[in-house]
């Protein structure tokens, strides 16, 4: 069983390296790329509410232990991964499109709940709707080129129209 999920745990381990080992040299106002919150977005919307939120709390326990986060992202990936694979009926298709809008609008959730839990203190250097934005659009960027690799080891095809 464990080598059956090999590549999904690889793929896990690879997105938490480049995160922290490259993102943060790769900025966009100030702001990174979150990849593992892409990726929850992405399982989330192939598999479903329950293993949305699942792969929403492993991956934010892994972020939390590493950074001491008060379980912030513990929550607010798990709520996510919740919302977006309850809602999947609702989205149309698996194209690249599809996968930065994921990436814009799931950013913005989880920007939105992680600042209603930490209400009174400024988390982010610029105001918290531009923060919100500029994360949006960097995580739209990162779903654009993490879709391919996250969906082929999922075992998830694109949509013809976008192949």
């Amino acid at each position: 069983m464990i080598l059956r999920q090999l590549p999904l745990i690889s793929l896990i381990a690879g997105l938490f390296f480049l995160q922290v080992m490259f993102t943060a040299s790769l900025r966009l106002l100030g702001i990174q790329a979150d990849l593992l919150l892409v990726f929850i977005l992405i399982w989330a919307y192939l598999r479903g509410a329950a293993p949305g939120a699942l792969m929403g709390m492993l991956c934010g326990l892994l972020v939390d232990v590493t950074s001491s986060g008060l379980f912030l992202h513990t929550f607010s990936y798990a709520a996510i991964g919740f919302l977006i694979g309850a809602l999947r009926d609702n989205f149309w298709g698996k194209g690249i499109w599809m996968m930065m809008g994921l990436g814009f609008f799931g950013t913005a959730a989880v920007r939105t709940i992680e600042m209603l839990l930490l209400w009174g203190t400024h988390k982010y250097w610029v105001s918290p709707f531009i923060s919100t934005l500029v994360a949006g659009l960097s995580n739209a960027l990162a779903a654009a080129v993490l879709a391919l690799p996250c969906l082929a080891v999922i075992g998830e095809p694109l949509d013809e129209d976008d192949r």
